[in-house]
């Protein structure tokens, strides 16, 4: 009586669970993909949201003045605005007052990310 060599059904299971395998490995290639791009844009959203909250605050602290805000953010201001540029996070702030109040937007490329108004108090009210 003969016997039938098992190898064919080993060979053709051990294909199967390759092929299993390497269809698991890309889905969690993709995910750990995915999740790295989605961990960089809250990262910048993040830079985003501290820079505009940090010109905010300078522009409260200095009561409204353009100059002294600008300095301290390490701007060089316009007429009534200036603008940051960070090159790391390839983002860039506008700062833009009207008499006490300011409006300050980030960046990236041409998309808002970020903005915000602020109002700062002055000394005569």
């Amino acid at each position: 009586m003969k016997t039938r060599s098992k190898t064919p059904l080993f060979l053709m299971e051990f294909i199967i669970m390759l092929l299993v395998f390497s269809i698991s490995a890309a889905v969690c290639l993709q995910v750990f993909t995915g999740a790295k791009r989605i961990s960089a844009e809250s990262q910048r959203l993040d830079f985003a949201c501290m820079e505009a909250q940090k010109a905010a605050e300078y522009w409260k602290a200095t009561h409204g003045d353009l100059a002294e805000t600008a300095e301290q953010m390490g701007a060089l201001p316009d007429e009534n605005s200036f603008s940051i540029f960070y090159e790391e996070e390839w983002l860039r702030m506008e700062f833009v007052c009207e008499e006490t109040a300011a409006d300050i937007a980030v960046f990236s490329g041409e998309e808002e990310i970020f903005s915000l108004e602020c109002e700062a108090v002055t000394a005569d009210g």
